[in-house]
């Protein structure tokens, strides 16, 4: 039991470091490469850490929003149009 309860708390604690560490790239707009490099972590994992946190902290609302203007922009192509315009906004 007590294992378990070790293992249930270094995930805690490891998911609180990867939210922090993508944190520090999305609040300050500092590079990825930077932020790696100094919390010692390859780029492409903090990549993903950083893409995790984004969907994660999106609001439904955000979500519809990008959703829609992808489509607009879809038909726009298949149209031959490009994007159509007004939308999104």
């Amino acid at each position: 039991m007590v294992f378990y309860e070790f293992e249930e708390a270094s995930q805690d604690l490891l998911l609180k470091y990867r939210i922090e560490a993508a944190r520090l790239v999305i609040d300050t707009g500092r590079p990825i490469v930077h932020v790696a490099h100094e919390i010692g972590v390859g780029e492409q994992l903090l990549g993903k850490w950083i893409a995790a946190e984004r969907a994660r902290s999106m609001s439904p609302v955000s979500c519809l929003r990008i959703s829609v203007t992808v489509l607009y922009q879809d038909i726009g192509n298949i149209l031959g149009v490009g994007a159509l315009v007004g939308v999104g906004g």
